[in-house]
């Protein structure tokens, strides 16, 4: 019996590494169901084992695997569930889950890397929020108490860091208070699709983060459809869970407009023409693997492309906030230093 776990949640690299063995066991003629055991056995305890335990019931009781695996939305997509479909429908099953490895094995390695670009500068802002802190609630009240006791005229800049500092130690536990009511307002507004429309837009028009924006959301797109493609998923189906995985509401939009036209007989080109949101290259190449017969592998070649794109765009991005992070904080940090001791050089002034 599979033991009960706190922790309700799968980890892509945990769901990356289900699939991957579970591709490398299929592909080697195990059976589903012996393979499936296999991995389970040497699963660690935890909630991602409870849930292949139920799997294994379901599919030693007759349901397919992708109808087990949809039982669990949770951790499957609607994306996963249905390329195990189409690989189950055409005999196709090893190579559609090596497929699927491959897609998650992308995902996972560029968030990955978004996520290593990032650490430096949240460290950066992490340490001058500290630094802060500690200044305003302990150090400048030192300093108001000794400038209270001498007397005399303060330079402006001394007043207004007491006063910031008095504030704040008053005030202090308002500051989360805030945060937290900033994040659920902020939560609520964005599930409002026209706020979340302004939001996706206004994401795509700012600098540097517009074109990091624009060569993600190209190649999640180019990648999913093109392996949805190659895993034997109908275009329109594909398109669908396609539009449906777009983390950017003008692109699932315009998704579904291609949808929407190619139902009614157009290409998928001129469909995509339409709209302005898809870079004329990337219409282009499409139009080439419509007519080649070879949309599927040109899509993925897209994808390495725009993802390469992104990882330089990121880079740029990192050097960029780097610099300016420590500048500004070398700015605030001098702005209290000037603030506090500017007042003891002219302590003669200051002393009734």
């Amino acid at each position: 019996m599979a033991n009960f776990s706190l922790v309700k949640r799968v980890s892509m690299k945990q769901l990356l590494h289900f699939t991957r063995q579970l591709s490398i066991l299929i592909s080697a003629g195990t059976p589903l169901i012996k393979a499936l055991n296999t991995i389970y056995e040497q699963m660690p305890e935890g909630y991602f084992k409870e849930i292949i335990f139920g799997i294994i019931k379901n599919v030693e009781e007759g349901s397919p695997l992708s109808t087990a695996l949809s039982e669990n939305p949770d951790i499957f997509s609607n994306l996963f569930v249905n390329m195990v479909k189409a690989g189950e429908v055409g005999g196709l099953l090893p190579a559609v889950l090596k497929r699927m490895d491959h897609f998650l094995n992308h995902t996972y390695r560029l968030h990955q890397r978004i996520k290593l670009a990032t650490m430096y500068p949240a460290f950066v802002l992490i340490i001058a929020i500290v630094i802060l802190t500690v200044l305003t609630a302990f150090v400048v009240p030192s300093f108001a108490k000794i400038f209270n006791d001498l007397g005399g005229q303060l330079p402006p800049t001394t007043r207004v860091l007491i006063s910031i500092s008095t504030a704040f130690n008053h005030f202090w536990y308002l500051i989360p208070l805030l945060i937290f009511l900033f994040v659920i307002l902020f939560k609520i507004a964005v599930r409002k699709p026209a706020t979340k429309s302004f939001l996706d837009n206004l994401k795509l028009k700012l600098p540097v983060i517009g074109t990091l924006t624009l060569n993600l959301e190209i190649a999640r797109f180019s990648r999913l459809l093109g392996t949805l493609l190659v895993s034997g998923v109908p275009i329109l189906n594909a398109l669908k869970l396609t539009g449906d995985a777009s983390e950017n509401s003008l692109f699932s939009d315009a998704i579904e407009a291609v949808l929407k036209n190619i139902e009614k007989g157009s290409n998928i080109y001129s469909s995509m023409e339409e709209h302005d949101i898809f870079p004329k290259i990337l219409t282009r190449m499409v139009n080439v693997g419509e007519e080649s017969g070879q949309l599927d592998k040109i899509l993925l070649q897209i994808a390495d492309e725009y993802e390469e794109e992104a990882e330089d765009t990121l880079t740029s991005l990192t050097a960029l906030l780097e610099p300016l992070l420590i500048v500004t904080m070398g700015i605030i940090v001098g702005f209290v230093v000037i603030a506090l001791f500017f007042p003891i050089f002219t302590m003669g002034s200051l002393v009734k």
